[in-house]
């Protein structure tokens, strides 16, 4: 028995639209240029910018906290030394639901930055505070609207 052989006919015309490897690819591209894009423009954010942008949302965060503190308490926790997270201003805060955590100076958190002119504030977030007044001291890496490079206090 001999089978019939099957031809196919070649298509000459025009086709419309893309093949499925022609859509994944030109998608493979476009993921990979956005992603280039995006690793370009990372590299050039001043990671000092950021840092400084990080302790300025910390102390107002603390600030904050004291204010919600010293209205329930009527006074201020007493204590005088850097921010620890174990720290008793920390534990007050925390005790009265004021504050829940514990930050620390994203650069500085235990040693002192370099050239630091206040020899009983190492860099880290400092604290002294008691009855009716506080003192947040921090240092900056780069100039901003709120100060400049350096020692920054926060009173309330």
């Amino acid at each position: 028995m001999v089978l019939p052989s099957v031809h196919r006919q070649k298509s000459y015309g025009r086709h419309l639209g893309m093949t499925m490897m022609e859509v994944f690819l030109a998608t493979a591209i476009a993921i990979l240029a956005s992603f280039m894009v995006w690793q370009i423009i990372a590299k050039n954010v001043d990671p000092a910018a950021d840092r400084d942008l990080k302790r300025l949302s910390d102390m107002a965060m603390l600030r904050k906290a004291l204010i919600v503190y010293i209205e329930d308490v009527r006074s201020f926790p007493t204590y005088t030394g850097c921010i620890t997270g174990s720290d008793p201003m920390t534990k007050a805060l925390n005790e009265r639901k004021a504050f829940v955590g514990a930050i620390k100076d994203p650069k500085w958190p235990d040693q002192p930055p370099k050239g630091s002119p206040d020899s009983k504030m190492t860099g880290c977030y400092y604290y002294e505070g008691g009855a009716g007044q506080f003192k947040l001291m921090y240092f900056t890496e780069t100039n901003s609207s709120s100060g400049g490079t350096g020692k920054q206090v926060i009173t309330p």
